[in-house]
């Protein structure tokens, strides 16, 4: 009884993107320049930032609450939204940032950044009962019915039956549980997945995640 009511009277934190976001702009470049990034940091690893490197990106790192005017300025050929910590309810600004960008920019989303696409959208997102951590999620494409098994690291989700109605589409589905892991609107050039995306191509040599969004930025040079 007593712990239950400390759990009662314990306020829940509402900031956690805030406090790993980066507090100014850095930059990451790279000598097959061929395109220019900007990543939203709402907790970016290192290893996206590497990835779009490997693919020719310069990336440009802004906080959190960066606007769409000062993104515009930068004149950047995609932007990506970053995975991080914490309710995608808390992260307004973001979601508004992604509204006032999608149709004009490319824009790709992962882990939360997924979540914050789909509320930008008018879906809604959850929080789970039991997260998805850690190695060997079974995620199927719905675009070909393949199956790619992935590493997780969320404990949120999105609310399948609100995706319908809106200009979004379901792409990936955990076969674990069904639930919602990959979404698009195509016309917008927008896309998020709920997954840690790999570098190498998948099977049968298919396009990575990266791969795609390198895609897409081409074709709109």
């Amino acid at each position: 009884d007593e712990a239950m009511k400390i759990l009662a009277e314990t306020d829940v934190k509402h900031d956690a993107v805030s406090k790993v976001s980066c507090k100014k702009k850095w930059y990451s470049r790279t000598s097959n320049h061929q395109f220019d990034v900007v990543a939203v940091d709402c907790g970016i690893k290192n290893s996206i930032v590497k990835a779009l490197n490997a693919k020719g990106c310069n990336v440009t790192i802004v906080p959190y609450n960066t606007t769409a005017e000062e993104i515009e300025f930068m004149k950047p050929d995609g932007v990506l939204i970053s995975n991080g910590p914490g309710n995608p309810d808390d992260l307004e600004c973001v979601v508004e940032l992604i509204k006032s960008l999608k149709g004009k920019l490319p824009i790709v989303g992962i882990n939360i950044g997924a979540e914050l696409v789909a509320k930008a959208y008018g879906a809604k997102t959850y929080k789970m009962k039991f997260g998805h951590r850690g190695p060997n999620h079974p995620v199927k494409v719905l675009e070909d019915d393949s199956v790619e098994i992935v590493v997780q690291n969320h404990g949120y989700a999105i609310e399948a039956d609100s995706v319908k109605g809106t200009e979004l589409e379901i792409t990936h589905i955990n076969l674990l549980d069904n639930t919602v892991e990959g979404i698009a609107c195509v016309r917008d050039k927008v896309y998020g997945v709920q997954y840690e995306p790999r570098m190498e191509p998948g099977p049968n040599g298919k396009p990575c995640f990266y791969d795609k969004f390198i895609g897409i930025l081409k074709e709109g040079k």
